[in-house]
């Protein structure tokens, strides 16, 4: 691009800069996208409308020959004035540049092309443009040769250079803006109804709903609907259980109805309002481009889906819902580009995505980044919907099958904790272990000893399974009944844990089959967790010694989040408890006072770890140690790894602040639910939860659980559990992480 004169190096002090993402194309080539979002919204456009429909197809009417020109480069031929060029300014690796000519990204960059093009062909007959694409026709062929050698001509004058591969000459057919032109006349393509003519059949009756949902979209021009559908109503009330004869000749018929609908109905026009709705399913994706008239009356105007590959099912539901987003507006461009439109979908989370806000203070993950930067060309708005109204949902469901990815493979969630939760009690397991069949067959089956194959989940743990007081236990633990699973999930990922901690949540009170794959289906589908997720840090190399007792070793650490607030965040190495104290000031006089209250309730410490920040490193601080016979260890300076264990804590909360920002919730409450989580959670190193290590006593929760003996608390174990672990850490990163050069450290001194 700088050897084509494109760009240039930017010297002067920079007004703008925004981020530049490499972006693969298919031919192996790249195109260098740069995200201006926020220059767009300073821009002042121009508003050259673009050319209706109406006037668009007029024009081709009658016409037997046609030919197709593609520019290369369309933006590139235009050349912008020095003033204008500090906007477009952008980060590389070369250092800063900026583009001398029109650049993919700029919002109204279509229109002024669009302007450009038109006066350049205006006095030619039978010549269409549409920004870079110029349609030429004629009646005859020799009408058409003359004008498509006279727009070649002006082409040529204007240094303007063509796409030979995109370009079609003298063909008798041509397809434009999802319209098939001919000489016969001008009809919706082919394509705008394949999805609907290639429906599978439904089999369950959330499918079935779908689909009548898209058949009331445009109900009102379907005669007799509500007996044609009659038979598929009966289906999902419930009245008929096998999706039979009658139902999928009623399918059929709407299925054909629908299709002669669109051709009815599938007409493009800029004026009118657009909107756009998306959807995705475990199996495809499905799209539905609507417009609005000025009497607010909906029309389809083309329908489109896609089915997912092996591994594009396996993406999370996110992932897939904001594939669906930049397939849809990809698929649709011709409409799109260069108009105001809306994008309906019933997945909460495209808002944060697509809607900008990831870029307030948050990063969303590269995936969804990228895909965000494919998408800055257009001028859209993202909505959410409830899932019943999304008419494009049965085309995610009822889709071909694909092997055809649409994106690469490379390495993004609104599911925020309930407000008011209660606790699971035994009463109510019990209830619902009796209304669950597959619990009631279980509990037969333990007392025959007749085990039908279907449970086989639960017969491979036969000599486990018992039953007591009406409710099934696997041991010490309750198998919990279909109707609870989803609350027991949400009161384990209160605090937002990762899927280790989640796990040890449960598995310390509760089973049932698959439990493990729940919760890393229940994490990968909470947004606050998704927008905050970061590669953990490499562990230390020097492994510290587990103390003697709870509160002999505390390490102390400050924590300060823009955002938020200051806290003090205080560990006991022995339990892992964990303490977070908002600050109104750091200095020695208020650290101390924080101190004395917190160890009013737990006693001084023998020792005290802290790095070496102001307050700590303060003869304030060090002469209150010595008075009140306290061991004050500071750390190595830049060497955080020796604080460990309280610094990590400051990524956890971190981690729950800004999902509580990004949920919308009270981060002062979110953060107390965090601090709670852990501590009443089995530590990864100890197996032990931090109060329970704490206080001697087991620890009660909302989860239910069958360990009431007061007497319960054991402590075999624990040290050399946390021996263990530690070593395996080391082993780890002495094989695996990369060691830095610390003659400190390798001497063993902590």
């Amino acid at each position: 691009m700088l050897e084509q004169d494109v760009i240039e190096p930017a010297i002067e002090p920079p007004e703008w800069i925004s981020p530049m993402v490499i972006v693969p194309k298919a031919k192996g080539d790249i195109r260098l996208c740069v995200n201006m979002k926020y220059p767009n919204e300073a821009i002042q456009r121009e508003h050259y409308p673009l050319p209706k429909i109406d006037t668009f197809l007029n024009k081709l009417r009658g016409a037997k020959f046609f030919s197709k020109l593609d520019i290369t480069s369309a933006y590139h031929h235009v050349e912008l004035h020095p003033d204008s060029r500090a906007i477009t300014t952008f980060m590389s690796n070369r250092g800063l540049m900026r583009y001398k000519r029109l650049m993919f990204g700029i919002n109204c960059a279509p229109e002024i092309f669009q302007r450009i093009m038109t006066e350049m062909l205006s006095g030619i007959e039978g010549v269409i443009v549409y920004i870079d694409d110029i349609i030429v026709s004629g009646k005859t062929l020799d009408e058409h040769n003359s004008r498509l050698q006279e727009v070649l001509h002006v082409l040529g004058e204007n240094n303007a250079k063509l796409n030979k591969e995109k370009c079609l000459f003298g063909t008798d057919q041509l397809e434009i803006l999802g319209f098939k032109v001919s000489a016969s006349g001008i009809s919706p393509s082919e394509e705008k109804i394949s999805a609907i003519k290639n429906f599978r059949v439904p089999k369950t009756k959330e499918e079935v709903r779908s689909f009548l949902g898209l058949i009331n979209f445009v109900g009102h021009f379907i005669p007799n609907m509500s007996t044609r559908t009659e038979a598929l109503r009966k289906f999902v009330r419930g009245e008929v259980e096998v999706f039979g004869e009658d139902q999928l000749i009623a399918f059929n018929d709407l299925r054909f109805e629908l299709s002669n609908t669109v051709r009815q109905l599938g007409f493009f026009d800029p004026e009118d309002s657009i909107e756009l709705f998306v959807d995705a399913s475990p199996v495809g994706l499905g799209a539905v481009l609507t417009q609005r008239n000025k009497q607010n009356v909906p029309r389809i105007i083309s329908f489109a889906s896609k089915g997912l590959t092996k591994a594009e099912r396996v993406y999370p539901q996110t992932q897939r819902e904001a594939l669906a987003v930049v397939w849809a507006v990809e698929k649709f461009y011709h409409f799109l580009f260069g108009t105001v439109f809306t994008i309906f979908t019933d997945h909460k989370t495209l808002e944060y995505i697509f809607g900008g806000k990831h870029q307030q203070g948050k990063r969303a993950c590269s995936r969804a980044e990228g895909w965000a930067l494919r998408l800055q060309p257009y001028n859209f708005k993202i909505k959410h919907i409830p899932g019943p109204t999304n008419i494009s949902d049965i085309l995610s469901r009822l889709c071909a099958e694909s092997q055809t990815p649409f994106d690469e493979p490379s390495e993004h969630f609104l599911c925020a904790i309930g407000e008011g939760m209660t606790a699971i009690s035994l009463a109510e397991i019990k209830k619902e272990t009796n209304k669950d069949e597959t619990l009631c067959e279980v509990m037969k089956a333990i007392e025959s000893q007749d085990w039908h194959p279907k449970l086989v989940r639960y017969s491979a743990f036969a000599k486990e399974l018992g039953i007591i007081d009406g409710i099934l236990v696997r041991n010490d633990r309750i198998v919990l009944p279909l109707a609870l699973r989803l609350k027991a999930l949400d009161i384990a990922h209160r605090g937002h844990p990762g899927i280790v901690t989640m796990r040890r949540i449960l598995r310390e009170k509760l089973w049932w089959p698959y439990m493990d794959h729940d919760v890393v289906d229940r994490i990968q589908k909470c947004i606050g967790c998704a927008a905050v997720r970061i590669d953990g840090p490499p562990e230390p190399m020097l492994r510290k010694s587990m103390p003697d007792r709870a509160w002999q070793e505390v390490a102390i650490d400050f924590f300060s989040a823009k955002e938020f607030s200051t806290f003090l965040v205080l560990v006991d190495y022995y339990s892992r408890f964990l303490k977070v104290v908002e600050m109104r000031g750091t200095n020695a006089s208020k650290t101390i006072d924080v101190l004395e209250d917190i160890f009013a309730e737990q006693t001084y410490p023998e020792t005290i770890r802290s790095d070496n920040g102001p307050p700590f490193n303060s003869e304030a601080f060090a002469n209150y140690c010595v008075e009140k016979n306290i061991r004050l260890v500071r750390t190595i300076p830049y060497w955080p790894q020796m604080n460990g264990l309280v610094e990590r804590q400051n990524q956890g909360i971190l981690r729950a602040l800004r999902i509580a920002k990004a949920t919308n919730e009270d981060w002062r409450k979110a953060l107390k639910n965090y601090v709670y989580m852990f501590n009443t959670t089995p530590h990864s190193m100890t197996g032990k939860a931090p109060l329970e290590l704490m206080t001697g006593r087991p620890v009660k929760d909302l989860l239910p659980s069958l360990k009431t003996d007061p007497n319960l608390f054991r402590d075999e174990g624990i040290r050399e559990q946390d021996l263990i672990e530690k070593t395996k850490g080391k082993i780890y990163a002495l094989t695996n992480a990369v060691t830095r050069n610390c003659p400190i450290l390798r001497s063993g001194i902590q």
